[in-house]
């Protein structure tokens, strides 16, 4: 554990190694083997929506928490850490490019994260089913954070220059669409027919 940098105050730092001590227990073992390729920073500028953020920071990774990491239960903790871990062990697996996040990255990340929570949850006697590959991709298709991510992670500097033009078009179209779709002007429209 000396290897890992963990930027925060002495009751986040006691939170995080507590959840370190339960992603070791649950967590898929090839994610966990990346803890000494991590550095931790609790960042005051995440949004509330956020719960955590993998970034390349030269040859490790930065995985940035929220202020409020230490308020969310052992489980939220678990599944966060569990995940974002899951997105340094897919980085170094696939030797992708850049900080582009892809839906096969967040698939695997997602499949990691909800078998923590039901390995977790089964030693408290809780009963958890994952939802299936297809559910998951499903919500990534759908859900707004997601579904302008390429389905592959680039592994060249070109594609992910491509990759960052093409998230950035299909956001705003998919961004004017909902726009256009939900404006009161719209449902105005939709009453007169």
């Amino acid at each position: 554990m000396a290897d890992i940098n963990i930027n925060g105050n002495k009751k986040q730092n006691q939170k995080l190694q507590g959840t370190i001590n339960s992603v070791k227990q649950y967590c898929d073992a090839d994610a966990v083997s990346r803890l000494n390729k991590v550095d931790f920073l609790f960042d005051k500028t995440m949004s509330k929506g956020e719960a955590g953020i993998m970034e390349r920071n030269g040859e490790k990774y930065l995985i940035r928490l929220p202020q409020r990491f230490n308020t969310f239960s052992p489980e939220e903790r678990g599944e966060t850490f569990c995940h974002e871990l899951s997105h340094v062990d897919f980085a170094e697996k696939n030797n992708t490019k850049g900080d582009i996040p892809s839906k096969e990255d967040e698939l695997q990340a997602y499949t990691k994260e909800y078998a923590f929570k039901q390995k977790f949850l089964k030693d408290k006697g809780i009963a958890f089913t994952p939802p299936s590959k297809e559910k998951i991709t499903e919500m990534l298709n759908i859900h707004r954070e997601y579904r302008c991510i390429p389905d592959k992670s680039p592994t060249t500097t070109t594609e992910a220059i491509k990759a960052e033009f093409k998230m950035g078009a299909c956001g705003f179209v998919k961004d004017s669409k909902d726009f256009i779709n939900n404006s009161i002007f719209m449902g105005a429209v939709k009453d007169i027919k």
